[in-house]
């Protein structure tokens, strides 16, 4: 009997430490984007493969230590190690990250403001030659009345 508890309670251990690893992983994400600039529509791409991509090892201790059985008190246990982290420790990690990458986020954001501004004047000279292009086959086509 003490075994079935004692694994009970290293199960719910587990799940905890997984929901802590869990959310490290999101500050990691989190640091990616303080650094980095993003749209809210890369922020929820981001999110949607975070979180699905998350729930693989949340289901690989479920298979591991019950074999693939979706226990409530894992569930719990995985959201409180996820909240315990939240409260306790991501904030001073997040303030210290931010403290040691912030010379890097300014040399990073004024090297990527400079590849953007490049690559935007790339795609506006592409754009006009393709508009060009199509514009002048279509001139081509309304002339002949069929496509050469």
């Amino acid at each position: 009997m003490m075994e079935v508890i004692l694994g009970q309670l290293r199960f719910i251990l587990w799940m905890m430490c997984g929901g802590m690893a869990i959310l490290a992983g999101y500050d990691v994400l989190r640091l990616f984007r303080w650094l980095v600039p993003h749209g809210a529509v890369w922020i929820a791409v981001e999110d949607l493969f975070f979180w699905g991509a998350a729930s693989v090892p949340a289901f690989i201790l479920f298979l591991k230590m019950h074999d693939g059985q979706i226990r409530w008190y894992g569930v719990v246990a995985l959201l409180s190690g996820i909240v315990l982290y939240e409260v306790g420790i991501s904030r001073p990690v997040r303030r210290m990250l931010c403290r040691i990458f912030a010379p890097i986020r300014t040399k990073l954001r004024r090297h990527c403001a400079a590849v953007f501004h490049k690559l935007k004047r790339v795609w506006r000279v592409l754009y006009l030659k393709l508009r060009s292009a199509v514009s002048c086959s279509q001139q081509k086509t309304s002339k002949n009345g069929r496509k050469h």
